[in-house]
């Protein structure tokens, strides 16, 4: 059988399954080594397991990332009759014992059943990541597209799902999706960026990690007065915290949008330049 399932695997260009890759490949290399034969007998050219990207774009809408799961949210197939997986076992040794070919009509039937789900759900995986998203469209499902987009490359899309994502206010993913789109956004379309930090920021008052971005994106556009204005609000924001608050951001400063020292450095960093900037102006103002 080891034989068998190498030789077909061998000559396969890729190899499709559904945890294949931590259940199914380790115990068949075992079953080879215990067998004597090489534990690279079973090696596949290309192997796509889809349990990792189901868990990547749709964990949130699944919860359990099993093929059931996937089957009854992504497609719409509800099985009828069907012997559970963890039965299969015991009816495979009732048949060994004598017991009558039927016993593994419905182990076969299921899995017969787990093939065509997984061939069909590999084509849905690559129709939703082509942009023709499962429906309905889960509130997290562009923001867990846009990141895989992003990660292989395809920035466009990743940014236009990124978008739809932020726009979506009263989505708990509106604000990770804002602050991607930002970092996306900052040397693309600087204007565009300064427009999603000031709109995440009037959402959440107390994101101080979209403050920070907004006060560093105005001082490079040389809008110094209005970075000044971020930093005063800021600094009001942190002065409302608790003392056991204000101190936490001390220690996650950087994902939490910078300490009170911070902030105060920026405002006094940036009050010189102001300063200096109207000072450079007042010559030109006398002239006139």
């Amino acid at each position: 059988m080891l034989d068998a399932v190498a030789a077909r695997v061998g000559t396969s260009r890729v190899l499709l399954t559904y945890n294949g890759r931590g259940f199914d490949i380790p115990v068949l290399r075992a079953r080879c080594v215990i067998n004597r034969r090489p534990a690279d007998a079973i090696c596949p050219a290309i192997h796509c397991d889809l349990l990792g990207p189901v868990r990547r774009l749709f964990r949130e809408r699944l919860g359990a990332c099993t093929l059931r799961q996937a089957e009854v949210s992504l497609l719409g197939l509800v099985r009828e009759d069907d012997v559970p997986g963890a039965e299969a076992p015991a009816r495979f040794r009732a048949w060994l014992d004598g017991g009558p070919p039927s016993v593994l009509e419905g182990v076969i039937r299921h899995n017969q059943l787990d093939l065509c789900s997984t061939v069909v759900l590999g084509a849905r995986l690559a129709a939703h990541a082509g942009g023709r998203l499962v429906e309905p469209v889960h509130p997290a499902d562009r923001y867990r597209l846009a990141v895989h987009l992003e990660a292989v490359g395809m920035a466009d899309a990743a940014a236009a799902h990124l978008t739809t994502a932020f726009r979506d206010a009263a989505s708990p993913w509106s604000r990770p999706a804002g602050h991607r789109l930002a970092r996306r956004l900052r040397r693309d379309t600087p204007g565009s960026q300064t427009a999603v930090l000031r709109e995440l920021w009037r959402r959440h008052p107390e994101d101080l990690t979209a403050a920070r971005g907004l006060a560093i994106a105005l001082e490079r556009r040389r809008e110094i007065e209005a970075a000044l204005a971020v930093c005063a609000e800021a600094e009001a924001v942190l002065a409302s915290w608790a003392g056991w608050r204000r101190r936490l951001a001390v220690v996650a400063a950087r994902d939490s949008g910078g300490s009170e020292a911070e902030w105060i450095r920026r405002r006094e960093r940036l009050s010189r330049r102001a300063r200096r900037g109207r000072e450079a102006a007042l010559p030109l103002a006398g002239s006139g």
